[in-house]
């Protein structure tokens, strides 16, 4: 994904726990004529996620595109042996960190018209939901889904 929209002209911020691997990422993507930089947080520590955010916008100026897709950590399991304790750990990893990083660079990105958000379902309907908003009031939530249009520089 960061090669894709790189090649496009966006600057590329990279948000991973790991500084050596975000690093490495950073290297490649420069070796191929893409502007990055790394970010390093956990995304399950909403603070430190914020705080990475926050220093990619100071760092590259506006995001424009956000793609949240985190590599699954723990046990997937079959219906019959998903506990509480294992669909919580997903349930943190996969939607609240995405709802924490939407609710941190969605309000720049309606007030500017180019919110784009990809990856899994909480991130991708909750800008979905907000750019309608924008668009037509919150009277009207469905059939629609808003003005998602990510353009480089």
């Amino acid at each position: 994904m960061a090669r894709a929209f790189g090649r496009r002209g966006f600057k590329v911020g990279l948000i991973a726990r790991t500084k050596v691997r975000l690093e490495d990422l950073v290297a490649e993507l420069a070796g191929l004529g893409v502007t990055a930089a790394a970010f390093p947080a956990d995304i399950r520590d909403h603070e430190s996620l914020t705080a990475a955010l926050a220093a990619a916008e100071s760092a590259m100026g506006p995001i424009d595109v956000l793609e949240f897709s985190p590599s699954p950590t723990g046990p997937i399991t079959r219906a019959a042996g998903t506990t509480v304790a294992s669909a919580t750990a997903q349930f943190e990893l996969h939607v609240r960190g995405a709802v924490v990083a939407v609710r941190h660079v969605l309000p720049d990105m309606v007030k500017g018209f180019r919110a784009s958000c990809g990856g899994r379902g909480a991130c991708q309907c909750a800008c979905q939901s907000a750019c309608h908003d924008r668009h037509h009031g919150d009277t009207h939530r469905t059939g629609h889904s808003g003005r998602l249009s990510p353009g480089p520089d």
